[in-house]
């Protein structure tokens, strides 16, 4: 983190499974590299964390207004409340989906995004 940090790279991220203790929910493996204190004090794209697996980033670049959405595994519902609300709060900006697992190494899509995009667009239609 901190070469990026040095270099003033704009980086996001995705919590995954490799990214907690399986034993321990907790993300003290994940928290020990990136404090979500440290990533908001040193990308200026950060938004806000709802439970530091889930964020969002706002960028302005070049008349493009995007949001990128970070959604850690595994996905829950309150997740997908708070994103939709920060959606709707940005309506104006274009979000980009940033899920932890989409394709499975052998290019099927994983159930873990499926039920994530299920959610998202479900809860989107209201």
């Amino acid at each position: 983190q901190n070469t990026i940090e040095n270099a003033n790279i704009p980086y996001a991220f995705t919590v995954g499974n490799h990214d907690v203790n399986r034993y321990d929910p907790s993300l003290t493996i994940f928290q020990k590299y990136f404090p979500i204190h440290r990533v908001s004090q040193n990308n200026p794209y950060f938004v806000e964390s709802l439970d530091d697996m889930t964020y969002y980033y706002l960028m302005e670049e070049h008349g493009a207004k995007l949001m990128f959405v970070g959604l850690g595994i595994p996905v829950t519902q309150d997740a997908v409340d708070w994103i939709n609300n920060k959606l709707r709060q940005h309506s104006d900006y274009t979000a980009i989906l940033l899920p932890h697992i989409y394709i499975k190494a052998d290019g099927t899509i994983d159930n873990s995004a499926n039920t994530a995009l299920r959610l998202w667009f479900r809860r989107s239609e209201k």
